[in-house]
């Protein structure tokens, strides 16, 4: 409901994932946060479309259209 209420298309999203490099081995999300002296690794874009709220994100298998609840509870694993 907040989200209904709140997000518009083009809100910009801020998280952090857990993205790993080299066959999972180099925990890239944690290397980016600490070099960039940042809380978020990652950013994904919001679009309210006719049949729900979407994000739109890059993520290791390429670019991605996602549910905003099931992206949020994704996301919510790395908090």
């Amino acid at each position: 409901q907040w989200a209904r209420a709140n997000l518009q298309s083009g809100d910009i999203c801020f998280s952090m994932s857990d993205a790993r490099a080299m066959f999972g081995l180099f925990p890239f999300s944690r290397i980016v946060i600490k070099m960039t002296d940042s809380r978020f690794s990652h950013t994904a874009i919001v679009s309210r479309e006719t049949d729900g709220i979407y994000v739109y994100d890059a993520a290791p298998g390429g670019p991605r259209r996602i549910e905003l609840a099931n992206y949020l509870q994704l996301q919510g694993k790395y908090a």
